[in-house]
Order: C-alpha cells, then structure tokens, then sequence
C-alpha cells in the first residue's frame, strides 16, 4: 500500500471598503502563532504578498494585496503543480513555483524559520564591473528576507577571493554599500527587499590584466546583522 500526497486549491478574491481593507490587512500583517507568522514579499509576487508558507511540505499559503482596487486575493495550495493545471490567473503564482521541487527557495521561509537573514539567491544576481583612478566597483543586485519579527539593518560582505587570487585587486574579501555610499541595508521585520550593491577594491597597480568576473553568478555573500 502506497501513500498519496493530497492535492488542492483554495482561492478567494474579493473586494472591500477602505477601512475594512486597512483592518485586513493589520490583522494579516500580525499573524502570530505556532512559532511562526506572516512575512511580507515584495519580490516574488505580481502583487505585494503576505506569506504564511511557502513551499512548507508542498503548501503555499498568501494574501496578494491590490491596493488600487481594495481587493485581497486569497490563495491556498497543496501540492506541485503546472501553471497550466491549476486554474488560476498565472499573474497570482509566486515567480519561483515551478521551480519550488528544486528546493533551492524558500521551503517555508515564513512558517519556521525566526531571527534569520537570508540572501534570496533566485532573486540576486551581479551586475557589471567598472574601474576608475585605481579603484574596482563590483555591482550586484542583492535581494535579502529579514524573519526578524523586528526592522533590522545589516552590513553585506563579497567573497571576490578569485579575482585576488588572479592578482587584478589587493583584497578578496569586500564591504557593501548603497549607491548613496551607506554600508547599512535595512529590511522591514518579516520582510523582504532588494538592493543595488556596490562592492569596492583597490586595483593591484602590478596587474595588466582584466576583471574575470563576467557572469551573472552572484559571489557568495556574508549578511551581518547590526546590533542596535
């Protein structure tokens, strides 16, 4: 005898008043419970989300917010599934759910995990390098899922050891900054944001080479939290 993983869809779209979408919303925001609660995404939906489960067990479970028109768009997933065999509007489907079986996302990032920052690697990727009077910028967009239940800021480092190794720049290890020159990154609590990144080195004067850095890889990146 076999076991069955059950399949089914849940889906609810409605519109309200503006003081009943407010208060949804707050309460939705607020979830807490089980050791878990919501999480805000601004990432990988059409629509503002707020996450309960993503990928938990093959389970999602969000609130797509469309403030525009007042309506909150409910969704409850059990199981994998092709866009084309559910039914629904693809544009109320995460971006990463055909992709969820090769569990290199989120697996329910909203339902365990607290007190945990985390680069969302699907959503970050390097950019490009540019050179001026001796100094290196590495620029990279750098997506970031903060489950502290509070704000938080953080200071992002680069492991660009290769291109040390290769002798084009002084020091492989890189601090982060905005393109304002901040080396803080803040994240809303239980929420996520994307950031432009530039990573800055010295030049070795003794290379006559180029960067070797040319793909869309990002290098692997250290998150630390700044304590207040």
């Amino acid at each position: 005898m076999g076991l069955v993983d059950p399949c089914g869809i849940v889906y609810l779209e409605y519109n309200l008043s503006e003081e009943e979408y407010n208060a949804e919303i707050e309460r939705l925001e607020n979830i807490q419970g089980f050791g878990y609660g919501s999480l805000s995404d601004n990432i990988n939906f059409t629509y503002p989300a707020i996450v309960t489960m993503a990928d938990r067990e093959m389970r999602h479970e969000y609130v797509l917010k469309d403030s525009e028109n007042l309506r909150l768009i409910y969704v409850s997933l059990q199981g994998y599934y092709e866009k084309n065999s559910i039914g629904i509007n693809d544009e109320y489907l995460p971006d990463y759910f055909e992709e969820c079986s090769s569990k290199d996302f989120y697996n329910s990032y909203a339902y365990s995990e607290t007190d945990v920052f985390h680069v969302i690697s699907h959503a970050s990727q390097f950019g490009k390098v540019e050179e001026s009077e001796g100094e290196i910028k590495y620029y990279c967009t750098v997506a970031l899922r903060n489950s502290y239940y509070e704000g938080k800021s953080v200071r992002l480092s680069a492991d660009f050891s290769e291109e040390e190794k290769a002798g084009f720049i002084t020091e492989g290890s890189l601090a982060g900054y905005s393109e304002d020159g901040s080396d803080t990154f803040k994240v809303d609590g239980r929420g996520c944001e994307t950031f432009s990144v530039v990573f800055k080195a010295k030049r070795n004067p003794d290379y006559d080479g180029t960067a070797l850095k040319c793909d869309r890889n990002l290098p692997e990146i250290t998150v630390e939290v700044v304590e207040d």
